[in-house]
């Protein structure tokens, strides 16, 4: 049994998207969230950014698998905003409606920017490569639509703008579930059900609409359909994949959530101009 600590709706289980269907309130696993967050605000004070982008902002507030609620990355960026005189701007943008409401309610005392929409339509017309910027993209799974590769390409092409990606075991948990079902056929089912029973063609097996649904997001968030041929990887090598681009225009380093986890729930992929990637400790130094 699982209850939201915001509406008070209760559930068998905690929900598969992470979040509450009956407010949109964001969900998180305790320990790796806390991480997470703790490194994002690291990120955000030692490097004097003028802009904080928040791709995919959730709620505002997040509500831990113990219970507990804290502050998630749109109010961080609130907080450290704050500190700067003048405040870094701020942009937060949120897809979905109803966790877009409860980020209006939880930022009513902010002048950021709020945005309820996809974020691949704003990202690159709100970065301009004078102000320095740091661009948050922390999706669920894929992101809902996918995040563009192309776009994540240009971002880190754009003078001053440094990028943070949360990069989840669910991608490749996903990338697995679409092999293993886009092409499999009756006789040769994955599944222990009777599909060809159930469904009468494979065509309209859920798991098959499933894998097509997985195949899309993942298309788009790779850029291309070689992902079908690579096989299983580590969470850890489509990782260092996805961000071998990005290596081309700045510094890259990749980090483990939680860090001595031998099965991490976060990658979190770093993409600065600091000569210095581990959070631009250069800056700090001066």
């Amino acid at each position: 049994m699982w209850t939201c600590s915001y509406c008070g709706k209760t559930f068998n289980e905690m929900p598969e998207a992470m979040k509450c269907s009956g407010c949109g309130f964001t969900l998180g696993r305790a320990k790796a969230t806390r991480a997470k967050l703790q490194i994002l605000k690291d990120i955000c004070e030692l490097n004097g950014y003028d802009l904080f982008i928040d791709g995919c902002s959730g709620s505002g507030k997040v509500q831990l698998h113990n219970g507990d609620i804290i502050n998630g990355s749109a109010l961080l960026f609130e907080e450290t905003a704050r500190k700067k005189s003048p405040p870094a701007g701020r942009v937060f943008i949120e897809v979905d409606p109803k966790t877009f409401g409860l980020l209006k309610r939880f930022c009513e005392n902010s002048n950021a920017k709020l945005i309820n929409d996809d974020c691949n339509q704003h990202l690159l017309k709100l970065v301009n490569g004078q102000n320095r910027t740091l661009v948050f993209i922390d999706p669920f799974g894929y992101g809902i639509p996918a995040i563009r590769k192309d776009i994540v390409i240009r971002l880190s092409e754009t003078p001053n703008t440094d990028l943070l990606i949360n990069f989840t075991w669910r991608i490749a948990r996903e990338m697995g579930y679409a092999r293993t079902y886009l092409y499999c056929t009756i006789d040769h089912c994955p599944s222990p059900t009777r599909a060809g029973e159930r469904f009468g063609s494979c065509s309209l097996c859920p798991n098959r609409q499933t894998a097509i649904s997985y195949a899309s997001s993942a298309t788009m968030w790779w850029g291309h359909e070689d992902w079908l041929k690579w096989g299983s990887l580590t969470v850890r090598e489509y990782a260092e994949r996805y961000a071998s681009p990005l290596r081309k225009h700045g510094k890259v380093e990749i980090y483990r959530i939680p860090q001595h986890s031998k099965d991490p729930t976060y990658q979190l992929i770093f993409a600065t101009k600091f000569e210095t990637p581990k959070y631009g400790i250069l800056k700090w130094l001066e």
